[in-house]
């Protein structure tokens, strides 16, 4: 039996989640990955921390600007603790000056919206076909 990819999305806009379940339904829908959505850098903190064996995150993607908890402080925090999360941050806004920060918490990628949604494709599909190997 396959294993399924698990992804944790950031973002303090709720439509952020319509958008990746809809562009992603295919993946979804066949059960290559569950998407989890999460309001704000705690409340995934919380839930990983929690959950443990139950459910095995292995993308996060987090929007960069948000109350409380910024994407950035929240990658750095996921590299430590859960170092095999695959970390992806993603912004509407010009975040150059933040590449040094995004290096030292191992962030594979920075995601510019409007997302390109085939990428974020082609990191499911990368990442499933990694797990699956065997």
């Amino acid at each position: 039996m396959s294993k399924v990819i698990h992804m944790a999305l950031v973002d303090d806009e709720v439509d952020v989640e319509i958008i990746y379940k809809t562009f992603l339904r295919k993946e979804i829908s066949k059960g290559i990955m569950e998407l989890f959505f999460f309001e704000d850098g705690q409340s995934v903190l919380e839930f990983l921390k929690g959950k443990g064996s139950n459910c095995q995150i292995l993308i996060l993607v987090s929007d960069i600007n948000m109350p409380n908890m910024d994407g950035l402080t929240l990658v750095e925090i996921v590299n430590k603790e859960f170092p095999h999360i695959d970390l992806y941050l993603s912004s509407a806004y010009d975040q150059s000056d933040a590449k040094e920060q995004m290096d030292q918490a191992n962030v594979k990628n920075y995601l510019e919206k409007p997302v390109d949604f085939e990428m974020v494709k082609k990191i499911v599909h990368d990442k499933y076909e990694e797990i699956n190997k065997d």
